[in-house]
């Protein structure tokens, strides 16, 4: 074994289709990447002949990995929204956050972590035609697609963000009033 994990499905828009994670996905889908990627510590080195150095986490790796292949490279990303703060992940909370500029001047921080502690701080839901209420009704969804995703026996790691205009420092208080994006599996 390699210790490596790959990505599979994800789940974005509230949908109850998954897609699967290919080098074209959907921009949605490519969104979630994206905001996972720049959420993660790990780095994945791409060298001659297709060889991969994973460096980090393998779910962290997986994710750069996925993000590469839709044409988002780590560094790119890194370079273009630069991480301002982070609270690292942490067992008792399951969640890690990071603080970015984003493409339209926007200060958010972007969080990855477990499904039932991002989704019970959540209070609305990015689809392809914008941000809604997070319904009860579309968490019963989003919690009965992590069911069959996990009863496959697939890991699943769910993302969130919040604007967090001018800030600079990320108080652990802020993890909370999120944008659900999505579901990754792995």
């Amino acid at each position: 074994t390699q210790n490596r994990m790959t990505l599979v499905k994800a789940y974005v828009d509230g949908e109850s289709s998954l897609e699967d994670i290919s080098s074209a996905n959907s921009d949605s889908v490519r969104k979630l990447l994206q905001y996972g990627a720049l959420c993660c510590d790990g780095s994945v080195v791409f060298g001659a002949g297709g060889k991969e150095q994973h460096i980090g986490d393998p779910t962290e790796t997986s994710i750069i990995v996925a993000a590469h292949k839709n044409g988002m490279p780590k560094e790119e990303l890194n370079q273009r929204y630069p991480r301002l703060a982070e609270l690292p992940f942490d067992s008792d909370r399951k969640l890690m956050s990071t603080l970015h500029v984003l493409e339209e001047g926007e200060t958010v921080m972007l969080t990855k972590g477990a499904l039932d502690v991002l989704l019970d701080r959540s209070v609305s839901l990015l689809t392809s035609e914008g941000v809604v209420e997070l319904t009860q009704e579309r968490r019963e969804q989003i919690l009965a697609v992590n069911q069959a995703l996990s009863s496959q026996g697939l890991r699943v790691l769910a993302f969130a963000f919040r604007g967090m205009p001018g800030a600079r420092q990320v108080p652990l208080v802020d993890e909370r009033d999120y944008t659900f994006i999505g579901l990754i599996s792995m």
